[in-house]
């Protein structure tokens, strides 16, 4: 916060619940995300879910960058001129953004919380299955 007070910037930094976050993602034009070291990707796949075109850090050690669907998604870790770049390009050509949006629509599906508890669900199903077969297997050959 002190580094964006130095230099006048107006942020915030703060946690949101998930209905506000979701909230503050549909009122947005675009989604940047910036973390260098992340495993699961989660705020980025709530922006896409959003229908929002996310422009991701392309670091070697985060998962998120999978999420790109060309290079006009993704900026050059600690290239501050590229991930300007990028942001410019989705603002001065936003039929393109929109069409990009649409290219992210099959993502939505599979990330929405509901088949994620669904997929989840039959995850622990089979594994229940497979640990009863294999213990009704050893108990046999006992």
């Amino acid at each position: 916060v002190s580094l964006a007070e130095e230099r006048g910037i107006d942020c915030e930094f703060r946690f949101f619940k998930r209905e506000e976050l979701v909230r503050i993602m549909q009122s947005a034009d675009l989604y940047v995300h910036t973390a260098v070291v992340e495993i699961e990707a989660i705020a980025c796949m709530e922006a896409i879910c959003c229908g929002l075109v996310p422009v991701i850090c392309n670091s070697k050690r985060s998962a998120t960058r999978f999420f790109s669907l060309g290079e006009r998604n993704l900026f050059e870790q600690n290239d501050f001129s590229d991930l300007a770049a990028k942001i410019d390009y989705w603002y001065e050509h936003p039929e393109e953004k929109d069409e990009c949006s649409k290219a992210y629509a099959p993502l939505r599906t599979s990330f929405s919380q509901e088949r994620c508890m669904m997929l989840m669900e039959d995850m622990m199903k089979e594994t229940m299955s497979c640990y009863e077969e294999e213990h009704i297997l050893q108990g046999s050959a006992e």
